[in-house]
């Protein structure tokens, strides 16, 4: 018991020579207001840019699949067909879980758009050469 007292007394005594410096930020914070507006606008940029980028691809998909350019198919099921891969990279968690404001994981996202704009173009191809038969 004389040992947790003492030790009691000796801890209350040691707080009155403690003084703690008064936190001083590294970085300014206007600064750091400034670099977090520019990133929010670069976000919201790139997040209109993705979308319009899918409904681009979208209504190029209904614009160009029609009864028209393809007498023989099943319309709807073919434009389904092609946006399926679109809609599975636009509702997928890589899409949704990316910082858009950085640029390595846009620049992934982006080159995901072309890669699956390709595929549409190959299989719009394949199904013009199909037609032509």
């Amino acid at each position: 018991m004389k040992k947790n007292i003492s030790l009691l007394l000796i801890l209350f005594s040691t707080f009155g020579y403690c003084q703690f410096r008064p936190y001083v930020p590294q970085n300014p914070v206007n600064a750091m207001s400034s670099v977090g507006m520019y990133k929010q606008r670069i976000y919201d940029e790139r997040k209109d840019w993705i979308q319009s980028r899918i409904n681009g691809l979208i209504n190029a998909i209904d614009e160009n699949v029609n009864e028209d350019n393809f007498p023989s198919l099943r319309i709807l099921e073919t434009r389904e067909w092609l946006k399926k891969e679109l809609i599975k990279y636009s509702n997928s968690y890589n899409l949704r879980s990316s910082d858009f404001a950085d640029n390595y994981q846009f620049q992934n996202i982006v080159d995901n758009f072309n890669r699956i704009q390709g595929n549409i173009t190959k299989s719009y191809q394949y199904l013009v050469d199909h037609e032509k038969e």
